[in-house]
């Protein structure tokens, strides 16, 4: 009797703790949803399909995708939203394509709110931070070694980033006895490296977006 009564106790904590964690799921999901409808992040898609990717507006289709076939690159259909042989995105809104026999793959076409330079790699440990916009610092000691490796990328209204090819124009105006920006030998990110000691902003213009980052040499 002890036995069962303690199975039957053991059951029915466990479902009272089923009980508890459904509704703390329930109400996470409810009061993200608010935050969602308050603030419009993150930004909706469309009911009942798998988006594949979202790609900034303004910038070049590209994406490829693992098939039964195997790994293909993706062909945008032209439309309204698609011009070009690129492709190119010219509009907000869902874009369809597909390979190895698919073209009905969903994508979405999204306006980029702003474009952010990204630290991946800092100059030396405890110099500075990695992410986006995050400010530069160097050493003028390591001059001809190493500087902090950065990217840019698109983002929409919500920070959520964007898919999309658009070159990336770099300058260091104003920045010329400091800083430059140099490129890394097939790879489309760049290392800042230190000219002399100082503070003044690289800037990063990419799919009509300016940004500036600011910069530190000690």
């Amino acid at each position: 009797m002890k036995r069962i009564a303690l199975l039957l106790l053991l059951v029915s904590c466990a479902e009272k703790k089923l009980e508890e964690e459904k509704k703390a799921n329930e109400k996470k999901q409810k009061e993200a949803e608010t935050e969602r409808i308050k603030t419009g992040c993150p930004l909706p898609t469309p009911p009942n399909v798998k988006v594949r990717g979202r790609f900034a507006v303004g910038t070049g289709l590209e994406d490829q995708q693992e098939t039964s076939s195997g790994r293909c690159k993706v062909e945008f259909n032209v439309d309204e939203k698609v011009v070009g042989m690129g492709p190119k995105a010219i509009a907000e809104g869902e874009l369809t394509g597909g390979c190895n026999g698919v073209s009905n793959w969903v994508y979405l076409a999204v306006a980029p709110a702003k474009v952010e330079i990204f630290v991946h790699r800092l100059a030396a440990e405890g110099m500075g931070e990695k992410g986006a916009n995050k400010p530069i610092v160097l050493d003028y000691t390591n001059h001809d070694k190493d500087g902090a490796v950065v990217s840019t990328r698109l983002v929409d209204k919500c920070g959520d980033e964007l898919k999309g090819v658009a070159e990336t124009k770099w300058s260091n105006a104003g920045c010329e006895k400091i800083a430059e920006v140099r490129a890394i030998e097939g790879s489309s990110d760049k290392t800042v490296m230190p000219l002399g000691k100082g503070n003044c902003n690289i800037t990063a213009e990419r799919a009509g977006l300016t940004t500036t980052l600011a910069v530190t040499v000690k």
